[in-house]
């Protein structure tokens, strides 16, 4: 092959599936000493569904498309932690940068975008392993209506390791301490659902609301935020929040997730017009995912992100449901869940809530789903 040959050589993609495992550079200490950290794939595990049991009604929630990726790969992939880029109720998100003499030698001959990770705050891990079930539900919007997704990845941190990204999260007495033999049964990942394993009404208004809950995270998120935002991870400056030994749990080995995605782009301006076609845009993106079958639930202005800008950036793809294709992506799903709802009652309920969001942001509101 020439050498003009090889500039313009087009590279295949990485299949979303190819990492079995992950390591992140120097995210934990011991002894004193930065180690690194090295995660394997993990399962992703769905939230209850919500079944309407009324004539005319099918059963069970919507099945996805059939998978498109081939068999799951077993390469590595070895990240630097970069930027603390965005946070939320169950995990921070970091830019992230590919170790090349790390990873596998087989990715030196293959694209991928700009990534970054999701890493579950301290006791958080089962509830990012949910938000990862949607993602990989909707495998055929990555790249269209949301991130693209390469996989969710667990290990267990020591109990005499420091995990620097933990750092700010004290141990919280009101949570279980999770093990992976205790985190979530095989049972919640069946095809059949059996009465007392779907949401009630009474108990969607309750999971979408959650309003004292989601209060106190925003108000613990908002601590957390734009003084630190963009800035180079200093994980050394990082302490306990909780300065009250009687109060503070004794360490011990706990569960950590991560999963990775593509890096998107800025959210809209608060307090700005909103662009040509936003509204109709953010409109389509929600058609989309109400044909899966899915409830979005945690529908924010923080969680609508514009397509990544850089080089390294991957085309959007078009809807397989319309053809369009969109300069917006919807992150965050770790509150969804499937319904068997018609696609139209869905959308019907996120463009309810969606409007009154999207009204708000010329005037600066990023009006939250509890008020």
């Amino acid at each position: 092959m020439s050498q003009d040959d090889t500039v313009n050589q087009v590279l295949p993609l990485v299949p979303s599936n190819a990492f079995s495992s992950i390591i992140l550079s120097g995210v934990a200490e011991h002894a004193s000493k930065a180690i690194d950290v090295t995660l394997q794939r993990g399962t992703p595990r769905p939230n209850k569904p919500f079944v309407l049991k009324e004539r005319g009604r099918p059963p069970l929630p919507p099945s996805p498309p059939p998978s498109q990726l081939p068999p799951p790969g077993n390469f590595t992939l070895h990240l630097d932690i970069g930027p603390k880029i965005g946070r939320g109720r169950v995990g921070r998100v970091y830019e992230a940068s590919v170790v090349v003499s790390g990873s596998s030698p087989e990715l030196a001959e293959m694209k991928l975008p700009d990534l970054v990770v999701k890493i579950s705050r301290r006791q958080d891990s089962k509830k990012l392993t949910r938000e990862a079930y949607y993602y990989q539900e909707m495998e055929c919007l990555q790249g269209v209506a949301v991130a693209r997704y390469y996989g969710l990845y667990e290990t267990i941190v020591p109990a005499d390791r420091d995990f620097l990204p933990w750092r700010s999260d004290p141990l919280d007495p009101s949570k279980r301490q999770y093990t992976y033999d205790s985190d979530i049964s095989d049972s919640e990942c069946q095809d059949e659902w059996e009465d007392d394993q779907v949401y009630t009404e009474d108990e969607l208004d309750s999971q979408s609301s959650d309003d004292e809950e989601r209060k106190v995270t925003a108000a613990a998120t908002a601590t957390d935020q734009a003084s630190d935002e963009g800035e180079v991870v200093n994980f050394a400056n990082d302490e306990y929040s909780d300065s009250d030994e009687e109060e503070q749990l004794l360490p011990v080995d706990t569960p950590v997730t991560i999963i990775i995605l593509e890096r998107l782009g800025e959210r809209v301006p608060l307090g700005c017009s909103l662009p040509k076609g936003f509204r109709k845009e953010i409109f389509g993106l929600y058609h989309d995912i109400a044909e899966l079958g899915i409830d979005h639930v945690d529908i924010r202005w923080q969680n609508i992100l514009s397509v990544g800008n850089s080089p390294s950036a991957l085309p959007s793809l078009p809807s397989p449901f319309t053809g369009r294709t969109f300069k917006w992506r919807l992150v965050d799903f770790d509150r969804s869940y499937k319904t068997n709802r018609t696609p139209a009652f869905s959308y019907g309920y996120h463009i309810g809530i969606l409007s009154a969001l999207l009204d708000g942001i010329p005037y600066g509101d990023a009006m939250e789903p509890w008020e």
